[in-house]
């Protein structure tokens, strides 16, 4: 995610200076594929946020689930932190 998104760190957030923090909830199916993304907590810049929800697209599909986690769920929720400063972008 960090490789694909600091490839595609939005330009008008680095001309403006825009820096932010965002929580963003990805839901991918078993086969590793996008099926959801919501922004649980906004940056405040619709630039970065929107960014955000486009680099997880990017970066898909993601490698299918293994199967000792496919025999339990279908499906595979992920919660990180981005952090989008400087041109640079960072997920906790």
């Amino acid at each position: 995610i960090e490789r694909v998104g600091n490839l595609n760190f939005p330009a008008e957030a680095i001309n403006r200076n825009i820096s932010g923090k965002l929580i963003l909830n990805a839901t991918l199916d078993h086969n590793g594929r996008v099926r959801d993304i919501q922004i649980d907590v906004s940056s405040g810049y619709n630039i970065l946020d929107k960014a955000a929800m486009r680099i997880v697209k990017l970066a898909s599909p993601y490698p299918p689930l293994p199967r000792e986690v496919r025999e339990k769920w279908d499906q595979l929720n992920i919660t990180r932190t981005w952090i989008f400063h400087s041109g640079v972008l960072n997920t906790e």
